[in-house]
């Protein structure tokens, strides 16, 4: 499922035709102060042996990430592969699953375990996200609360707008023999007493 704000816009994309090896949903975002679209993606391959259906799964997902080879929006595909990355040096196929990541500058953010056994820790679960400044200056983590057997995580990025913030006046005074005259001679023209409240009970912050 896809939470997203309501002062976000979107629209459904359909680049993946959901199947027995996989299913995913897309959408594309926009609005809300972004400084460009971002296509979220939310994927989904069940835990079967990936032996099985590597040759269909691996070819269907490079052609997915080919999609987003000359797009200027980002992208996030965020979800849980079963394919353990902390295994890529010891499994083929995990490793040609992760160099079909990197031919397509798509990189993972979560690099620890996300989910536990008895026995051990996997990285099954990961953001995807094609490379880019907003994806490089990102943060990314893993939430240490148990809610099931697969540790919630999170990716921070920096893609909103910057608020232009108000332009401050200032006055310059120089450093002259003059100046206390000046000074004197400005705050006589400002009539400051007059705008004084000089009720006894009056507020002495707005006086001042």
């Amino acid at each position: 499922i896809i939470y997203l704000l309501e002062k976000f816009e979107y629209k459904h994309r359909d680049f993946y035709s959901n199947s027995d090896i996989c299913e995913a949903q897309f959408i594309e975002i926009s609005g809300g102060n972004l400084i460009s679209n971002v296509i979220l993606g939310n994927l989904y391959r069940p835990p079967r042996n990936i032996v099985d259906n590597y040759a269909t799964f691996t070819d269907e997902f490079a052609q997915l990430l080919s999609l987003f080879e000359s797009s200027n929006k980002e992208f996030i595909l965020a979800g849980d592969t079963n394919i353990n990355l902390l295994e890529i040096n010891e499994n083929t196929s995990y490793s040609s699953f992760f160099d079909i990541l990197i031919e397509n500058s798509f990189f993972p953010k979560i690099t620890m375990p996300t989910r536990f056994s008895n026995t051990r820790g996997t990285l099954i679960d990961n953001f995807f996200c094609k490379l880019s400044k907003a994806t490089l200056n990102s943060f990314s983590g893993i939430s240490i609360n148990k809610f099931s057997d697969h540790q919630p995580y999170f990716l921070c990025l920096d893609i909103m707008k910057k608020l232009q913030k108000s332009q401050k006046l200032i006055r310059v005074s120089t450093k002259k023999k003059t100046a206390a005259d000046d000074f004197l001679k400005d705050s006589m023209q400002a009539n400051i007493t007059n705008k004084l409240d000089l009720n006894p009970n009056a507020d002495p912050d707005k006086n001042y």
